[in-house]
């Protein structure tokens, strides 16, 4: 599923689009065509459906949702229109079909369970009118309730390489880590 979703910046393969290396039946075994060769993004991608051990029912390809072991960065503005905030956030990529996942169970139990670990989460999805969009997901401070942000365009420049903003990402994370 994730070579379905994920981008994959050296190969120029934007979200959303099924990567061209797939095999699959019935030509061939599926996997990667070029999996000794494969980009230093996919060596380093693990599935973390495979990882935490999460239910069947949470299998990508059943639920329609890859859950991204690299946090992002995003930038939040507080509703008392505080100061802007860079956050780290865990990525979440819906299908098609699936992009309102994060409302309903069992979807709703691990975006909740990763909000008890990260400030915020980002939700994203391919748009049919608005392209490439993300919603932050949120806990509300007082009630403890789900939250999310109006979509918002997958542009966020924060003149710095991805590379750069994942890094931040993880500073900003191991900082939280060490405040608790």
């Amino acid at each position: 599923m994730c070579c379905h979703v994920v981008p994959v910046r050296e190969l120029g393969l934007e979200a959303w689009t099924r990567c061209p290396h797939e095999r699959g039946f019935p030509h061939a075994k599926p996997g990667c065509a070029i999996y000794p060769d494969r980009p230093s993004s996919c060596r380093v991608w693990s599935c973390q459906y495979v990882l935490l051990g999460l239910d069947d029912e949470l299998r990508p390809d059943r639920c329609g949702v890859v859950v991204d072991p690299h946090a992002d960065l995003i930038r939040l503005t507080p509703g008392d229109g505080g100061a802007t905030m860079e956050v780290p956030a865990l990525q979440f990529w819906a299908s098609p079909g699936y992009e309102d996942a994060f409302k309903r169970q069992p979807m709703m139990a691990v975006v909740l369970a990763a909000l008890d670990a990260v400030q915020a989460c980002v939700w994203r999805y391919r748009d049919p009118e608005q392209g490439n969009v993300g919603l932050a997901l949120l806990r509300d401070p007082e009630t403890g309730e789900l939250l999310h942000t109006a979509p918002f365009a997958e542009s966020q420049d924060f003149g710095m390489s991805p590379g750069e903003r994942l890094l931040r990402a993880q500073q900003l994370t191991a900082g939280r880590r060490k405040k608790r």
